[in-house]
């Protein structure tokens, strides 16, 4: 396909041509940009939940020590209660 130089100012198919492939060139550096950002989110993301799940599984093992700790002051109340009666509580 000849080029053929346009009058009036009007541009040719391979001046749109050349000025899709600027645009292609400038573009992809952009997108490039759009890509990482969405990577930059989805690891955001990513970390979010797994802090969420490792501050979920330090509540689980805080609440295990409280548990633990209030049958401990339960055995001791029960031996020291079993003591002044003269009981020997079997724990």
């Amino acid at each position: 396909m000849k080029t053929k130089t346009a009058k009036g100012g009007a541009l040719t198919t391979s001046d749109l041509d050349r000025i899709g492939e600027l645009l292609d060139t400038r573009m992809a550096p952009l997108a490039t940009k759009v890509e990482l950002k969405e990577m930059e989110h989805n690891l955001k993301d990513y970390m979010y939940e797994g802090f969420e799940t490792v501050m979920e599984g330090v509540d689980n093992v805080v609440a295990q020590l409280a548990e633990k700790k209030q049958v401990e002051k339960l055995e001791d109340w029960a031996k020291m209660v079993g003591d002044k009666v003269g009981l020997k509580p079997k724990l």
